[in-house]
């Protein structure tokens, strides 16, 4: 922490909100410079860690993308989209730090149900746009590959570490990863992936729209956007009748393998193992929801 504030204090950045820690020992905090001006940090202490690797590609992802959304009018349903401006990224003493102007807008995950599900089928949309102005070759040493033909390969891999983490739920994800194998071995919409849509880094401004944590950004099956909010957000109404179709069951299969995977605290939200959203899959019991509208 000490390290931090030192980095900081010499590119002129004074911490003005209490740093938060998360489980992937990122330190998040509201910093602003000599002019009263605001940002918002993301660092990673450790050169060899996972978390400092990824951090370091979400920078210059999140760098690349965010021109491209100031240079362009992404625009979908009088909304356009918006990545954060970034300030800078650090890389020093053992530390990177992703720097990018504080938005001052309201977060998506406070308002009502509906208005999340309306705003959420426009980031959608609006990301599949961005995908059309993004060269890959720009970014395609820091993001991740999300065709078809990886999605099966690391089925399972991912099945394996579910059962390992969950060994009490192993016939269920052994009925959950047969679940994968209807996926095709091509896809018709490849594009730009974020990953990890949801109601938690979606903010706006009026009609701006502002989309963040582009660490598990990627390249390949477009639809792959849709299942980080049904995998977040399943319990609420509003947002599962708004995105989910059947035929994102395999891309919901390998998600829910991904979730179940992974070594969490239980307040972290966005990667809770849900439970309900794993039987309707394994039961087929998905009848009553309505195909997204486009």
């Amino acid at each position: 922490m000490n390290l931090l504030t030192s980095v900081l204090s010499q590119h002129g950045l004074t911490i003005v909100q209490p740093t938060i820690r998360d489980h992937f020992d990122r330190f998040h905090a509201v910093v602003s410079d000599a002019k009263s001006d605001k940002y918002f940090i993301k660092a990673v202490i450790g050169k060899y860690s996972y978390s400092y690797k990824s951090l370091i590609a979400e920078s210059y992802i999140t760098s690349y993308l965010s021109k491209l959304t100031h240079q362009n009018n992404i625009e979908y349903k009088k909304y356009r989209l918006l990545i954060p401006q970034v300030k800078e990224i650090i890389i020093q003493n053992q530390l990177v730090c992703l720097v990018s102007r504080f938005i001052e807008g309201k977060k998506l995950l406070d308002q009502p149900p509906t208005t999340q599900a309306q705003l959420l089928s426009v980031v959608l949309e609006l990301v599949l746009r961005l995908g059309k102005f993004t060269h890959k070759e720009t970014i395609s040493p820091y993001i991740k590959n999300y065709s078809p033909l990886s999605f099966i390969i690391h089925s399972p891999f991912q099945l394996a570490k579910a059962i390992s983490v969950t060994p009490n739920q192993m016939i269920n994800l052994l009925q959950i990863f047969l679940k994968v194998f209807p996926l095709p071995l091509s896809s018709k919409h490849t594009s730009l992936v974020h990953a990890d849509i949801n109601a938690s880094n979606v903010w706006f401004q009026g009609k701006s729209l502002y989309l963040t944590d582009w660490e598990q950004a990627g390249w390949g099956t477009a639809d792959y956007n849709t299942v980080g909010p049904l995998s977040v957000h399943w319990n609420v109404p509003e947002i599962r009748n708004k995105l989910f179709s059947r035929f994102l069951i395999p891309l919901l299969a390998f998600r829910i393998l991904v979730l179940f995977s992974q070594r969490f605290e239980s307040s972290d939200n966005r990667r809770k193992r849900d439970y309900s959203l794993l039987r309707e899959v394994i039961l087929g019991n998905l009848g009553d929801v309505a195909v997204r509208k486009k």
